[in-house]
């Protein structure tokens, strides 16, 4: 749901918690490291190194920032 990110996320798959469609990031982690893939200028500062590009994104970190190796 971030501003410099609307319109980027093509597709987003939950692999954690039971799974799930719908984006979202609980830790901050996956939001920071797409915003600097792919982040727009919507802070009037351009933030991504790639800002045209689109994001497949697969959730694989937990609330408290670790990731098992089956996720």
């Amino acid at each position: 749901n971030h501003p410099d990110l609307k319109g980027k996320v093509v597709m987003y798959r939950n692999f954690m918690d039971g799974g799930g469609q719908n984006a979202m990031d609980d830790h901050g982690h996956g939001t920071h490291v797409a915003g600097t893939i792919a982040g727009g200028n919507a802070s009037g500062r351009s933030i991504g190194v790639a800002p045209q590009s689109k994001l497949y994104i697969g959730r694989i970190i937990g609330r408290s920032g670790a990731a098992t190796e089956a996720n």
